[in-house]
């Protein structure tokens, strides 16, 4: 399993997103308000010290906070993470129909 962090803005404060993701393309995002952990690979010889998937996946995630550029609630980012998290998995169960998917969801 690969896991990465990112900055995340809220009001002004910082906050972290993390990523987890499996060899297989699974995938789950979270934010945390403070940092845990980010340098764990120095510590504990099971992390890999190279997570590419993972960095990977939260190039998505940066993207979105550029356009957002800071979010009023850390509720808010949590609700990003979720939403992302589903899409990997839909995108992972169905490629070809993943708007389909989401609209039946939301429709």
């Amino acid at each position: 399993m690969h896991t990465d962090c990112t900055n995340a803005r809220e009001n002004g404060k910082s906050c972290q997103v993390y990523v987890c993701a499996t060899p297989d393309g699974k995938a789950l995002y979270f934010a945390r308000e403070n940092m845990h952990n980010h340098l764990l690979f120095l510590h504990d010889i099971r992390v890999p010290a190279t997570n590419n998937e993972a960095e990977r996946l939260l190039r998505n995630y940066k993207r979105k906070q550029a356009q957002a550029v800071t979010f009023r609630s850390f509720e808010n980012i949590d609700y990003l993470c979720q939403c992302m998290s589903m899409l990997v998995l839909m995108r992972l169960e169905d490629p070809a129909n993943i708007y389909d998917r989401v609209s039946r969801i939301f429709g």
